[in-house]
């Protein structure tokens, strides 16, 4: 019985046979110019002006999304913007200086002498606790107070606290033998350490009329405008470690070498209840020296936390009128705008 050929079967080797080599080759070559052929043809008719419809189709077939979809798919965040809704009226200040901010927009509610030059005092301290956090240190590190008893009452020349009791003395009794003694620690010495403030003061986009000299503020060389002391105050309190600590009502230190206790009560009288207030503080800080008179600024809120600003006063009169200044200035922005 005659037996069928397998036609599936071959004898043939194509990777030996001269012919089947030719063919294979070929084939690839021809494959080759068609898939070149095709990608010229395509780039050149689609990706023409008078093809964009066409290209725009193809893209949604194929789930891509077009260059002008792309561009409106980029959400562009716009501050919401504080609106007037009655005539501001500035109340009696005795102040040298003011200025009310939008902390969220950045709009200027209501100003006097914003970028008129004033000495700082010990808001300047607030450009010292930026500088030191930027350093990172260790807060239960120790160090030995230095300084002459005529810079304050709070502690002594000698005596051994934690970076972290210094920094509490700093921000919350304005002590300037801790500043002194942290920026000394820290920095290696005073002015290496006023160094970086200033160009800390840089970074933040501060003016140059804005200049340190001291870690304390208790130089009169220390100054400022209303305008910068807005920038830094807003800066320095969306750091939670100052906010915290500006916001804290007294601290108690413990002196090893005395053998005693200090409290150190806040300077700001809005924290103390002093100055009547409703508002959703999110902190401040005072300063003082006799060229400067009483410097006071904050960041805050009102009564339903809505209404965020930064309020700026410098060169008020007397201890109390600075607090109940900025207090008034706050009022009276909260009742002219309307905040989205």
């Amino acid at each position: 019985m005659e037996q069928r050929g397998n036609f599936l079967a071959t004898d043939i080797d194509v990777t030996r046979s001269a012919h089947w080599r030719v063919v294979l080759m070929y084939t690839a070559l021809v494959v080759s110019i068609a898939s070149i052929c095709s990608t010229i043809i395509f780039f050149l008719f689609l990706y023409t002006p008078t093809n964009t419809a066409l290209l725009n189709a193809v893209m949604v077939l194929l789930r891509i999304p077009t260059p002008e979809e792309q561009v409106a798919e980029v959400e562009v965040y716009v501050p919401p913007v504080p609106t007037q809704i009655a005539e501001v009226v500035a109340p009696s200040t005795t102040a040298f200086s003011f200025m009310v901010q939008d902390t969220v927009g950045g709009a200027v509610l209501i100003s006097q002498k914003p970028d008129a030059v004033w000495p700082l005092a010990s808001i300047t301290k607030l450009m010292t606790a930026l500088v030191i956090l930027d350093m990172q240190p260790d807060y239960s590190t120790t160090t030995v107070v230095i300084g002459a008893d005529s810079l304050d009452s709070f502690m002594y020349a000698g005596d051994t606290y934690t970076y972290q009791e210094l920094w509490d003395a700093m921000l919350i009794g304005s002590s300037n033998k801790a500043a002194l003694t942290l920026a000394t620690a820290l920095g290696g010495s005073e002015g290496a350490f006023v160094s970086l403030m200033n160009e800390k003061a840089r970074t933040l986009g501060l003016s140059t009329s804005t200049v340190f000299v001291d870690a304390s503020g208790l130089s009169d060389g220390n100054v400022g405008t209303a305008r910068d002391v807005s920038i830094l105050v807003q800066k320095a309190m969306v750091q939670e470690k100052i906010a915290q600590t500006v916001r804290t009502k007294s601290v108690v230190l413990f002196s090893k070498e005395r053998k005693k206790q200090r409290e150190i009560l806040t300077t700001n009288w809005l924290l103390t209840g002093w100055i009547p207030n409703t508002l959703q503080l999110v902190g401040g800080k005072t300063g003082h020296t006799l060229a400067a008179a009483y410097n006071f600024t904050m960041v805050t809120y009102d009564e339903a936390h809505t209404r965020p600003i930064s309020v700026v006063v410098l060169g008020a009169q007397t201890h109390e009128a600075r607090f109940t200044e900025a207090l008034a200035l706050a009022q009276s922005v909260w009742q002219s705008y309307q905040w989205p």
